[in-house]
């Protein structure tokens, strides 16, 4: 009886001593959870480099960039060098519903963020398509293993007056084409010898197509006339002409107008070099489906 008694009384014992240590460490672990949850710059961000960059850190972390902005005027900026990215969206840390504007230039963007939406500051948060890379023109698009090169406008070098690539999610795109002068180029180059299909996806707004332009690709030119679309970002897949391409060779591909008969030439997606017979997608990118002209 005795045995059984004490066996009773150290089993109690041993739950409230149970109970007393889950009470206690419960809370600690809570206050864990907060301390490691990530306010401000990623631990894991980088410095992002940038020559001439005064006053501001930017901090790299995935496909984002980060900042600190402390308290400051209602039309302060950030002027940042031309990125390789598609910008997907700018917000604040604290209040990421809000959405900042991005005023793209051929060189630089400035980035308009006014006054932090914390009186202490806050954290700007640049998401992009892929890790930051500051554009330099140097990239040369190499073929894949099924006969395909692809060349995205954020990796277009444009030359002339308002020519640029805008990064916006919606634009993503080369254009501001309103001089006839200026020309957009990629450099590629091609294990594999022979001819090439191109295709380039492009959009023009209502009365402004009819532009002639020569597609200059190493010592070969094809031309072709723009079409309109209905919308700048309404952008249509076109085959445009065929290119002999050489081996292990970097090429050139340069788009140059010819003639420019409404207020802009057009704007420039993507262009695409494929070996015959290769599947690819010709579906459209549309922003404005109804504005797209109807086929005769």
């Amino acid at each position: 009886m005795q045995r059984h008694i004490m066996f009773h009384l150290f089993h109690r014992r041993a739950f409230f001593l149970t109970l007393w240590v889950l009470f206690v460490s419960y809370p600690s672990a809570i206050v864990k959870s907060a301390e490691d949850t990530t306010v401000g710059v990623p631990r894991d961000a980088v410095l992002f480099e940038i020559a001439g960059l005064e006053n501001v850190k930017l901090y790299a972390a995935g496909n984002s960039l980060y900042t600190e902005i402390k308290v400051t005027t209602d039309d302060a900026s950030l002027k940042i060098p031309r990125l390789a990215n598609v910008v997907r969206s700018i917000r604040w840390q604290s209040t990421p519903e809000t959405m900042i504007s991005l005023q793209p230039e051929p060189d630089h963007w400035i980035i308009r963020h006014g006054k932090p939406p914390a009186a202490d500051g806050d954290v700007l948060i640049i998401n992009l398509d892929a890790p930051p890379c500051i554009f330099d023109g140097s990239t040369v698009t190499r073929v894949t293993k099924e006969g395909l090169i692809f060349l995205p406008a954020k990796l277009a070098t444009t030359s002339g007056e308002n020519l640029r690539y805008e990064p916006q999610p919606h634009k993503n795109t080369v254009g501001y084409w309103s001089n006839v002068k200026a020309t957009a180029e990629w450099k590629l180059s091609t294990s594999q010898k022979g001819s090439y299909e191109i295709d380039i996806l492009q959009g023009c707004g209502t009365g402004h197509g009819g532009s002639t332009v020569e597609m200059q690709i190493g010592n070969e030119s094809r031309s072709f006339v723009v079409e309109g679309t209905g919308h700048f970002q309404n952008f249509v897949w076109r085959t445009v002409g065929t290119v002999e391409l050489p081996l292990d060779e970097t090429v050139t591909l340069k788009l140059v107008p010819k003639s420019k008969p409404g207020g802009a030439v057009m704007d420039v997606r993507a262009v695409r070099l494929v070996r015959p017979g290769t599947e690819r997608s010709f579906e459209s990118e549309l922003v404005a489906p109804d504005a797209l002209p109807k086929k005769q």
